[in-house]
Parts: C-alpha cells; sequence; structure tokens
C-alpha cells in the first residue's frame, strides 16, 4: 500500500485543466523527483499535496489524494493538520522579517507551539547543519545571510514540525554549486527518514538524487519509473525524446 497514492486526480481552475488524470505512488521514504518542460504542471503537483493550491480561486478538484489512508482533498480535512505532515519550501527563500532565531521558530508559533521552543529551534538548525555555524548569530537578520543559508533556514523552518513529507520546488536553482553539492549531501543523508518530493529543471541532479522519477508534460504524468530505468529505458516516446535533449541516450 502507498503511503501517497494520486488517484485519477485532475485539477481544474475553471476551464483551464492544471492537472489531468494523475496517477501516481509514493513511498514512506525516498527522494521522488519531478522534471518536465516549463508550465507541465510540476509546481501544481506539489501544491495539490498540501493544498497550497487551495489559495488560488476556482479550484476544483476530480479523483482522490490518499495520504496515510485518507482522501486529504476532502473538506472535512484539517488543512492546517496536513501542512504540518507535508512541508514546502520554495525555488526561493523569502526570509520572515527578523532574527534567524525568529524565521525558524515562526513555524512553531503559527501551530500554537509554545513549549521547549528554543531546544526545538536548535535541533532543527542542527538538522539541517547549521547550528555551528549560526550558534552565535541567532539574533542577526535572517535576509543579510546567504542565498543558500536562506534555504536551508526555511528547510529547518518546516522540520521542527516533524513532516513527514517535505516539498522541494527546485531549491537549488538559485545556489551556487558548492551550495547545491551541500543542498544534495543532506537530501542523501536523510532520505531513509522522509518522503521528499523534489521538483528539478536539471536532469543530472534528478540522476543524482532520485530512487525514482517522474516525467510530466502538459498537466499530464507522463511516466514513473526507478531513476535507473527511467533514463536506460524510457516507457514512452515523450520520455525519450524530452531526456535526449540532455544527452542521456
Amino acid at each position: 500500500m502507498s503511503f501517497l497514492e494520486f488517484k485519477d486526480l485532475s485539477v481544474k481552475q475553471k476551464d483551464r485543466n492544471l492537472l489531468s488524470d494523475i496517477s501516481a505512488h509514493f513511498s514512506e521514504t525516498g527522494v521522488y523527483s519531478i522534471i518536465g518542460p516549463s508550465e507541465s504542471g510540476k509546481s501544481h503537483f506539489l501544491k495539490t499535496i498540501n493544498r497550497l493550491i487551495d489559495q488560488e480561486k476556482n479550484i476544483q478538484f476530480f479523483g482522490e489524494l490518499i495520504f496515510q489512508n485518507r482522501d486529504i482533498l476532502l473538506k472535512t480535512v484539517d488543512i492546517k493538520k496536513i501542512r504540518r505532515l507535508i512541508g514546502m519550501i520554495f525555488h526561493k527563500p523569502i526570509p520572515f522579517p527578523g532574527t534567524i532565531f525568529d524565521n525558524v521558530a515562526i513555524s512553531l508559533k503559527i501551530h500554537g507551539i509554545s513549549k521547549n521552543i528554543s531546544s526545538i529551534v536548535q535541533k532543527g538548525l542542527e538538522e539541517v547543519r547549521l547550528w555551528d555555524e549560526l550558534k552565535n548569530f541567532l539574533h542577526k537578520k535572517a535576509s543579510t545571510f546567504s542565498l543558500e543559508i536562506q534555504q536551508r533556514l526555511a528547510l529547518a523552518r518546516v522540520l521542527t514540525l516533524q513532516p513527514k513529507v517535505i516539498l522541494m520546488d527546485n531549491p537549488t536553482v538559485m545556489m551556487d554549486p558548492l551550495g547545491t553539492s551541500r543542498f544534495e549531501s543532506w537530501i542523501s543523508s536523510v532520505k531513509n527518514r522522509y518522503l521528499i518530493i523534489f521538483v528539478t529543471s536539471d536532469l543530472k541532479q534528478a540522476a543524482r538524487i532520485s530512487d525514482e522519477i517522474l516525467f510530466m508534460n502538459d498537466g499530464f504524468l507522463i511516466e514513473q519509473n526507478s531513476t535507473e530505468a527511467f533514463f536506460s529505458h524510457p516507457k514512452h516516446p515523450l520520455t525519450e525524446s524530452y531526456i535526449s535533449e540532455y544527452h542521456f541516450i
């Protein structure tokens, strides 16, 4: 049984199909990369999982999205709880006004957690390998630090809530190669603890970090396969055409 599963799921905005007849499955842990052309539905795919897509107007769901044996598209679902269990970071970190400490602790305040804030913040920073670097700068403004550090702070903010799933929408696109390498190293170190669903425009990155790859095009999921099989024996002509442009075939 899948930990997270799309069952014939379509998402519409008025007359526009954002996602069409998606069926996909995810285990409880591991790294799944989503690739595809621009405007192929990758970000909508992520935002549907933690219901951030609800913030857009005139959204309609058709089908099911099963998480921990429950359809989380039902109106009775506690969306705040879903977003605690399914965290997300974006391609560009947007630090909250205030200090490093404030930026990590804000998620706890939003979810009504008021005990052991300092120790939870420390644990979050330790987990993203920033505590030793920042422990003497917790009261400096987060916006004064590099984009790499800001992104890892955003990740620490998510981790303080002890999520089961982490969604990442092109999180390294604004990092230099060294920052990207450090971020990928972190992902590899925790892939047996979390389900990580990772949108990337870099096929080589997908090949490096992923257990499975999903290829999307025009709102459809064209193929889901293990990383090795995806690149060596693609099932669909569209997949083969897309990855051949990057000289993987």
